[in-house]
């Protein structure tokens, strides 16, 4: 019984020490780009002590540039998007999971159809488009095409293929309507998928730059991921101010990213359950 016992415990202090290596090589980019954006240029590659650390590349950027107004830009295009790709994707997920309707199967099929459709195909046909509407260089042509997503749609079918039917019809019998029920009932069942659809959503419209970049050529128009960019591009001979750059992009995913990680992975994993 202790020869087991011991066993395990190998087994185990094995596998946590695997898992800080994973975590060791995964986090040093991560601590690389942090560390040197803190940094003049003269101690790049070197390893120096808190005493060397400056706030000089932060600086320079919100004193020349307006990330402030970047930075509102890709806030409210991020917002917009999700909380209508919640509301959309959810309901459509719903239809095509409960309501029986002629064409059904075929229009679930023309969605996933849809996803494989590339971006860069669509780009074109899109800026046509947004000119001809005149919402070229406005944040609604970085909100409106992206309303819903085709994959949030699926992700949301499938997990209301898990959801059993009997706590629909328990509401129905209650006396709530088709609206009610959903609202009510399902929902909030949904929360995870919910979740996920918000994370996803989070990192693919705060790090979008094919779309913003080709629709929008206005400075004070730019979202964080363009107008940052921009500066880079002027600013790339300073590695340092580079990396200052890529942690102000990728703090806000980072934070929604830890805070919500365990609903993410439980919407992803259910979501797949049923189809």
């Amino acid at each position: 019984m202790k020869t087991t016992n011991s066993k395990a415990i190998i087994r185990r202090i094995i596998l946590h020490l695997f898992l800080i290596m994973i975590l060791v090589l995964f986090s040093m980019p991560v601590l690389y780009t942090v560390y040197y954006s803190f940094l003049s240029p003269e101690y790049l590659g070197r390893i120096v002590g808190p005493d060397k650390f400056t706030l000089m590349h932060y600086r320079v950027i919100f004193r020349d540039y307006p990330v402030v107004q970047w930075f509102t830009n890709s806030l409210i295009v991020m917002i917009v998007v999700i909380t209508c790709n919640i509301f959309f994707d959810l309901m459509a997920g719903y239809a095509l999971a409960r309501l029986n309707f002629p064409g059904r199967n075929l229009l679930f099929i023309g969605l996933l159809s849809t996803m494989m459709i590339p971006d860069q195909l669509l780009l074109a046909p899109n800026y046509i488009q947004l000119v001809n509407l005149g919402w070229h260089n406005t944040l609604l042509s970085l909100t409106v095409p992206f309303l819903y997503f085709p994959f949030f749609v699926y992700l949301s079918r499938q997990f209301m293929l898990s959801i059993p039917r009997d706590l629909e019809d328990a509401a129905r019998i209650d006396g709530a309507s088709r609206i009610r029920t959903f609202f009510s009932v399902v929902a909030p069942l949904a929360k995870p998928v919910i979740i996920s659809t918000i994370i996803l959503n989070v990192s693919w419209t705060w790090n979008a730059y094919m779309a913003p970049s080709t629709f929008i050529n206005k400075r004070m128009k730019y979202t964080l991921v363009v107008g940052l960019n921009s500066i880079k591009d002027v600013s790339f001979d300073s590695v340092n101010f580079t990396l200052a750059t890529v942690v102000l992009l990728s703090l806000p995913v980072a934070v929604v990213f830890l805070f919500l990680q365990k609903y993410f992975i439980q919407g992803i994993a259910t979501s797949g359950i049923k189809g």
